[in-house]
């Protein structure tokens, strides 16, 4: 197989996977915006990586870059409902 092939397969297969991951989990549940914005465009420049030297570890980057923004972003949720109810 070349190696463009190999690599549209692997991010291929990366892309569906998050975008799955979007349509069942964060849309249904309301999540925040980043999350709503994060999976779709990582999904794309996953796509994108294709075309790239490295897809497959591009593509694993931006999979945890996912990761990251997601946990920072419900950890700052957390920390704000934190504060309100406190506050109250």
């Amino acid at each position: 197989m070349p190696s463009a092939a190999a690599g549209a397969a692997v991010t291929l297969s990366v892309a569906i996977f998050l975008i799955t991951v979007w349509v069942v989990h964060i849309r249904p549940h309301q999540q925040s915006g980043v999350e709503q914005f994060a999976y779709p465009a990582v999904a794309i420049a996953v796509l994108a990586a294709a075309h790239s030297p490295a897809p497959a570890l591009i593509a694993g980057l931006l999979a945890a870059l996912v990761v990251v923004v997601t946990v920072a972003d419900r950890t700052g949720q957390e920390r704000t409902e934190v504060k309100n109810s406190c506050a109250d």
